[in-house]
């Protein structure tokens, strides 16, 4: 139930169920209380924040993230709490490369050098990963890369290249993998709305 509305909704709203078919206005904002059974409810804001507009069968389809929090409005602005969200799911993307791509996770050394090797093998191929997918949305910036993709495809031909430096071979290797990346290492889902993304080379460049 709706308890208090501060943007989004108007205030002849208070005290209704919180449901989708509410006249929402962009970027909402207000209290609600859920029930967490047991008779017991707790109050909690929820932020409403449109990400983007589509056209399907000449009408506009909006898409928006709605978000549950307890940071409260006189601290943090919707706005605010919409970036600390994604903030948030950027951390959890790169964990989840640096576990399920870099292994991460399957380090079964209790000595401390190994471990700190690993860690900077692991951190170095993603930023490689980061830097090569900039180098790939410069190039092509309707091409979307895929930090996961590309990043499995680094630790694929690294050793190759790494070897083959200052060979002959090395020239074919390098082809080979420039190759796998724009014909592997595309988003597979062109569709989502990737280019809130940005690599850390997007970041050092300010762009």
């Amino acid at each position: 139930m709706i308890s208090a509305i501060r943007q989004g909704l108007g205030q002849a709203h208070l005290g209704k169920q919180l449901t989708s078919d509410l006249p929402f206005r962009g970027v909402v904002d207000l209290d609600a209380q859920f029930s967490l059974g047991n008779g017991k409810t707790v109050t909690l804001r929820v932020v409403r924040m449109p990400i983007s507009v589509t056209r399907r069968a000449g009408q506009d389809i909006p898409k928006d993230v709605w978000l549950v929090t307890n940071l409260s409005a006189e601290c943090f602005t919707a706005e605010q709490i919409a970036t600390l969200y994604r903030m948030r799911w950027d951390i959890e993307t790169l964990f989840a490369a640096l576990k399920g791509i870099g292994r991460l996770d399957q380090l079964r050394s209790a000595s401390l050098p190994v471990i700190t090797a690993f860690l900077y093998a692991t951190l170095i191929g993603l930023v490689l990963a980061q830097d090569i997918c900039a180098e790939m949305r410069r190039r092509c910036p309707k091409r979307e890369p895929s930090l996961q993709r590309v990043y499995i495809l680094v630790l694929t031909y690294l050793p190759e290249l790494v070897t083959s430096v200052g060979t002959k071979r090395f020239r074919s290797v390098l082809f080979a993998f420039e190759q796998a990346l724009w014909r592997e290492g595309r988003n597979p889902n062109p569709g989502r709305p990737y280019s809130s993304t940005r690599y850390a080379l997007d970041v050092l460049n300010g762009s």
